[in-house]
């Protein structure tokens, strides 16, 4: 187990919630539209509890346009996108599969789509 794993199960024990959400920011570097229990979230439906994922691409920092998107995560390997609507919804997908711009359509059999907040405040599925 690497150093950050076991902090989090030791912080989860003994409850301290401080604690752990320093930890669980961790995970999820560089500043995100998420929560702490958001980050949590997404990496129990990544099925690995203590990922850590790089921020690769932010809009607001460059560009809400397509070929700033792909110039940033073409080729990057698996990927989870988070949106922000203009409602401040959540929602977003996983896929394991490199984003591409050459077109076409890819499949990947562990891409799920999931939302964190919603307009019915249902529970992140």
């Amino acid at each position: 187990a690497t150093l950050l794993k076991s902090l989090i199960i030791e912080a989860e024990y003994f409850r301290l919630q401080g604690l752990l959400e320093i930890l669980v920011n961790e995970c999820f570097p560089d500043g995100t539209l998420l929560q702490s229990q958001h980050k949590k979230i997404l990496n129990q439906f990544y099925h690995k509890i203590y990922q850590r994922w790089e921020l690769i691409y932010k809009g607001s920092r460059d560009g809400f346009h397509a070929d700033a998107f792909h110039s940033r995560c073409d080729n990057e390997g698996a990927t989870i996108t988070i949106i922000q609507s203009d409602q401040n919804y959540l929602f977003g997908g996983y896929t394991s599969v490199s984003w591409t711009s050459n077109g076409g359509y890819k499949t990947d059999p562990t891409a799920f789509l999931f939302t964190l907040t919603n307009p019915h405040n249902i529970q992140p599925t």
